[in-house]
């Protein structure tokens, strides 16, 4: 009987491949189901490892994105504008008399919470009298501020945390402190310093210094087993430039918002972006925070008015990464066997075919092209970010899935 099923079963199989050498359609459809599943294959030896051979980084194609969103000819009227979250740009106004100024008027607003992204070293030159000022604020606005620490690698070559020259002070042990370290561009959001904890166990977990700040400002936000993307559409926060710590105007600032202060400025802080942003290539690290925070952020009360420019990304679901990659292999594989008849054909002359095979790889590249539109386009309209290292791998193998399509 199990002969018998046997025998049947092979018979089937046997129907199947004949049909599949009579019709071309039939060989493409299984090379690109080949060809796709080869990919997710290569891709469990390491997505790192792959961008290394490929020589590209991954979802690397929202460098197009962003230049374009970004781009020189974007003029400020086409910057959404974040609800209830306000920069406080410190760049003319750097000592500690004066943060401590800033910062009273800033908790008299009413906010939901005060992102102070400002480090306070030990510092021996400064008065006394000068750091009692700026202790004795941050003992009236603890209750809402959230500060960062800071990574530095010790002589034994661990990395090290270095806290403000008021950690210790009685009565601001329990001050919030939070992860200083910057946001990858085309990464998933990391909530917290789990990277470097890994490297060094001696010290516990820190957040984001973003999240922190997004999570104590009393709305709705993002839960930390959720991946996505930080959305760098070039926005245009309500900030303030202060002039003249002796008459601060806030009038523009609304209770219960979101408060950043940090000099937007600061060589130190900046860091290069791979696209451009606005009308320059670079981003403060109170901006950074702030792109990330708006990200992180899911409650109507921060309503977004232009969500391709201000919602986040997330990745596309599996099914449909397959079915593009699938897809674009499809397509690729019957391109390729009209060249490869074309390549063996009796009725064109040795240069005709000479030419033929030179295109090849021309073919190729167009193919990769159109992952990348598409890709664009997905996200453009979706907000979310297909599996780019899928459709460009499948494309790749579609030669070679063809050739064993043959063989079966």
């Amino acid at each position: 009987m199990n002969s018998m099923k046997c025998k049947v079963l092979k018979e089937s199989v046997d129907k199947l491949l004949d049909k599949i050498r009579q019709h071309t359609y039939l060989k493409n459809i299984l090379s690109a189901i080949i060809s796709v599943v080869f990919s997710y294959f290569l891709l469990l030896l390491g997505r790192p490892l792959i961008a290394e051979v490929f020589g590209v980084k991954e979802n690397f194609y929202l460098e197009y994105y962003y230049n374009y969103d970004n781009g020189k000819k974007a003029g400020l009227e086409s910057f959404s504008k974040p609800k209830n979250l306000y920069i406080i740009n410190t760049q003319k106004y750097r000592s500690r008399k004066d943060i401590a100024k800033i910062l009273g008027k800033v908790y008299n607003l009413n906010p939901s919470v005060i992102g102070l992204d400002i480090f306070f070293e030990d510092n021996t030159d400064i008065a006394d009298s000068v750091n009692r000022l700026l202790v004795d604020t941050l003992h009236k606005v603890k209750d809402k501020t959230v500060l960062p620490c800071f990574y530095y690698t010790d002589r034994n070559g661990k990395v090290a945390t270095e806290y403000p020259f008021f950690k210790n002070e009685k009565g601001l042990e329990d001050i919030i402190y939070a992860s200083p370290v910057s946001q990858g561009f085309y990464e998933h959001y990391k909530f917290n310093d789990s990277d470097i904890i890994n490297k060094n166990k001696d010290f516990g977990t820190l957040y984001r210094f973003s999240y922190e700040v997004a999570r104590r400002s009393g709305v709705a936000i993002r839960d930390t087993t959720e991946a996505f993307y930080v959305n760098y559409s070039r926005k245009d926060f309500v900030g303030t430039i202060i002039n003249d710590t002796a008459s601060i105007d806030f009038r523009n600032i609304k209770k219960n918002s979101i408060i950043l202060i940090g000099d937007i400025s600061d060589i130190k802080d900046m860091e290069r972006m791979p696209f451009r942003f606005g009308n320059k290539d670079e981003i403060s690290g109170v901006e950074d925070h702030a792109y990330s925070i708006i990200s992180l952020i899911n409650d109507e009360v921060y309503a977004m008015d232009s969500p391709s420019k201000l919602n986040a990304f997330h990745d596309l679901h599996f099914t449909g990464s397959f079915l593009i990659a699938l897809c674009l292999s499809f397509l690729c594989s019957n391109r390729l066997r009209k060249y490869e008849e074309r390549k063996t054909s009796t009725f064109l002359s040795k240069s005709q075919k000479a030419l033929v095979v030179t295109l090849l790889p021309i073919q190729i590249i167009f193919f990769e092209i159109i992952v990348i539109a598409i890709c664009f386009l997905t996200t453009r309209f979706f907000f979310v970010i297909p599996d780019l290292f899928v459709s460009i791998i499948s494309i790749v193998l579609v030669k070679t899935s063809n050739e064993i399509t043959d063989i079966i």
